[in-house]
């Protein structure tokens, strides 16, 4: 951006993604168990975004990062995928913001077998397409045909 003349990088130009997969947010139609063998972390929770390589989710306790969890996936009845997964993950990042009592979780599933992965896809392919209909219904304009 050029203002004045000068040439202005905003510090999120330099940014760059590590994420494999595009992060799809998720509004109640994901919830999950989770625990861990080797950390007290358990608790209930909905998950807040998720790619075909993880997820993320807000626990208020602290849970370090490596740390491997069981993930319960429970979906909505009207998603694609009808039963709950097990799959593993592992914490890539625990932070919380001054203030907050909320640890935003972020964790990558470990490999996983074909089917559990298909179901996953699924539902992701699944909200990308409830989020472009929403956004087609929101910014349509006035007597433009759906």
């Amino acid at each position: 951006m050029k203002i004045f003349g000068f040439e202005i990088k905003s510090p999120r130009s330099a940014f760059t993604e590590r994420r494999r997969g595009e992060r799809i947010r998720v509004f109640e139609t994901l919830f999950l168990d989770y625990q861990s063998p080797v950390h007290p972390a358990k608790g209930r929770c909905e998950a807040r975004d998720i790619s075909e390589v993880g997820l993320r989710f807000s626990s208020t306790s602290k849970i370090p990062k490596g740390t491997p969890l069981e993930l319960n996936l429970r979906f909505a009845q009207s998603s694609p995928v009808k039963a709950d997964l097990r799959v593993w993950a592992k914490v890539t990042r625990c932070d919380k913001k001054f203030g907050q009592k909320w640890y935003k979780i972020g964790c990558e599933f470990d490999p996983l077998d074909p089917v559990t992965c298909s179901q996953i896809q699924a539902f992701v392919n699944w909200l990308k397409e409830q989020k472009e209909k929403n956004l087609f219904f929101r910014w349509r304009e006035p007597g433009e045909e759906q």
